[in-house]
């Protein structure tokens, strides 16, 4: 059962350093009893960052180009490898089910060669699950991965790995043509092929591979009329992007908790690492700024007891770094406490 927050917005420094106080407090949200409120955590690295200017970090290297988009395209994900692929089995609407089962009073799983080890895709729901038991119109998970009921009415897929990589990318954080609606999509890997989203999008900042084994190709998902768009990259073996830069969606607003920069390679030098901000129909604006040395601070956390500005909705967030070595790693990352506009 969600828990109620009977504590007002913070609209005061002292209300906030109440709240911030509280660690148990974000805890709740993290686990999704706030209504309202949630903690966004973006994680990067750029492994290669070169003199000459500043470069965000994220794995694609350079600026980051994903919030280079200004309108809603098609996106489309491919990989370098054929062996990233997937293989369609089956697919549908579900006539009933629960968290562990999928009904299609239709179907014919095992006719179609749906086995264990297989994955489920709930397309409604935005959750999968890896099958345990197959019958000609039932299907059981051992859990669906977020929880999800599997309603009546529900569109379903079903994929198992093609060949020795990555079968599935899931790909996050997805905004639409007005910056709303942040939802997800599932893709089935086709190797070197592109494969289309189904919805149109402005923004996207996180993906996911699964099913069969780790990606053996770079990943790369980019916007397919306007291609220089590259908004996800993933490398060989990392089963995941790595991007330091999120999106507000329109009806929210935010708050930095933290934010890092750490060297990620063995050099001697030195990096000015930016924490930057565009709020809507503005510029990139640097809100702090730090230095990470080789012969110093490496690792530089800045972490606030009150949270650090009020972000607004549709604002564009990523960190840059410059060097004074070429080929030089960078990681850093922030968490955001974002919360409903009232």
């Amino acid at each position: 059962m969600a828990i109620k927050n009977t504590a007002p917005k913070p609209t005061a420094y002292g209300d906030i350093v109440r709240i911030a106080s509280n660690v148990s407090y974000f805890l709740e949200v993290a686990k999704g009893n706030i209504p309202g409120e949630i903690v966004v955590h973006k994680y990067g690295k750029n492994a290669d960052i070169d003199t000459g200017g500043f470069e965000a970090i994220w794995n694609g290297g350079g600026d980051y180009t994903g919030q280079d988009c200004t309108a809603a395209e098609t996106l489309e994900t491919f990989s370098s490898s054929a062996n990233d692929a997937g293989t369609l089995l089956s697919s549908g609407t579900s006539t009933s089910g629960s968290k562990t089962t999928l009904i299609d009073s239709g179907a014919t799983f095992s006719t179609d060669t749906v086995a264990v080890g297989d994955v489920l895709i709930n397309d409604t729901q935005i959750d999968h699950g890896l099958i345990t038991a197959v019958t000609e119109t039932q299907l059981t998970v051992a859990r669906m991965a977020g929880g999800s009921q599997n309603d009546p009415g529900d569109s379903y897929r079903v994929a198992t790995p093609a060949s020795s990589g990555s079968a599935i990318a899931k790909l996050s954080f997805l905004l639409d043509g007005n910056l709303d609606n942040e939802t997800a999509e599932y893709i089935i890997l086709n190797g070197i092929t592109g494969v289309d989203t189904v919805g149109t999008y402005m923004r996207h900042s996180r993906g996911r591979a699964f099913c069969g084994a780790v990606n053996v190709g770079t990943i790369t998902t980019r916007q397919k009329t306007t291609t220089a768009n590259v908004t996800m990259v993933m490398p060989i073996g990392y089963g995941a992007s790595m991007i330091s830069a999120y999106t507000i969606p329109r009806g929210k607003h935010a708050y930095f908790t933290d934010w890092f920069a750490a060297w990620a390679s063995k050099k001697t030098g030195f990096s000015n690492v930016r924490l930057m901000v565009r709020p809507v129909n503005c510029v990139f604006q640097v809100k702090e700024e730090l230095a990470a040395a080789s012969d110093g601070g490496s690792y530089v956390p800045r972490q606030y007891r009150i949270p650090k500005d009020s972000l607004s909705e549709m604002s564009d967030i990523k960190i840059m770094a410059d060097t004074s070595i070429n080929d030089l790693g960078l990681a850093g990352g922030f968490d955001l406490w974002m919360i409903d506009n009232e």
